[in-house]
């Protein structure tokens, strides 16, 4: 039983490997969860707080990557009085993520709300209490034109030979705020918004699924929460191919 295994877990000095690829590997035997949890919370194993994905290889990290500008079309506002409406959105360089996930989609987030450092890399999970402050989200690739790939490269220490083809360029937008009559908004849109399942699985961790398998294309979870002297202006961006 369980309970017997919790029991003595709590009363003997452990000193479990609690990395996550190895509570993965405890989760595909069907090691109950309570159980996995006891080990986290009473091993000695250190944790290491982010966002990751599982491959052949094990656990892969995803890294924060940050926006590269923000964008609000106020001249098609400002011809309608406020009435259209404008959209705020911020720029991802690229027009496809570096960390392709697997068929399964599952995701591990480790969190640490008790962690009093707050640096800059990693304040999202001393902050976050648990999945549910962060949001998944599908973002819009959006391809450069022909002349300003062209441009681009003609501007580069690369020269162009006849009929070369040029190569795609682009970034990944999503929208953080909209504008109307005397209004604006900020964050992201409920609709945009892209359910997800999770259950705890560790101390302070959590193994999360979206509801529905997700479509080809990009998509990234953006912390849906603020902190004073923190400015938003990452997420964690993947691929599904």
């Amino acid at each position: 039983e369980s309970n017997v295994i919790i029991s003595k877990i709590k009363t003997t000095d452990c000193d479990f490997n609690t990395q996550i690829n190895e509570l993965v590997i405890l989760k595909e035997k069907n090691v109950p969860s309570d159980v996995i949890s006891a080990m986290v919370e009473y091993g000695t194993a250190k944790k290491e707080v982010g966002i990751f994905y599982n491959t052949n290889e094990g656990l892969k990290k995803i890294e924060p990557n940050s926006f590269t500008r923000n964008s609000t079309n106020v001249l098609a506002s400002s011809f309608t009085l406020g009435i259209a409406g404008s959209k705020t959105k911020s720029h991802l360089s690229g027009l496809t993520s570096k960390n392709v996930i697997p068929e399964n989609q599952e995701f591990i987030f480790q969190l640490d709300p008790n962690e009093n450092s707050i640096e800059q890399h990693n304040w999202w999970f001393s902050k976050a209490t648990s999945p549910e402050n962060f949001g998944l989200v599908k973002l819009k690739s959006k391809t450069s034109s022909y002349e300003a790939r062209l441009n681009r490269l003609k501007r580069g220490p690369k020269k162009i030979k006849p009929n070369e083809q040029v190569p795609k360029t682009g970034n990944r937008e999503i929208v953080i705020g909209k504008m109307g009559f005397g209004t604006y908004q900020m964050g992201i849109r409920e609709k945009d918004m892209i359910p997800f399942n999770f259950e705890k699985v560790g101390n302070n961790r959590f193994m999360v699924t979206p509801k529905s398998l997700l479509d080809k294309g990009e998509y990234c979870f953006i912390f849906k929460g603020t902190y004073v002297g923190y400015i938003n202006q990452s997420v964690f961006d993947f691929s599904i191919k």
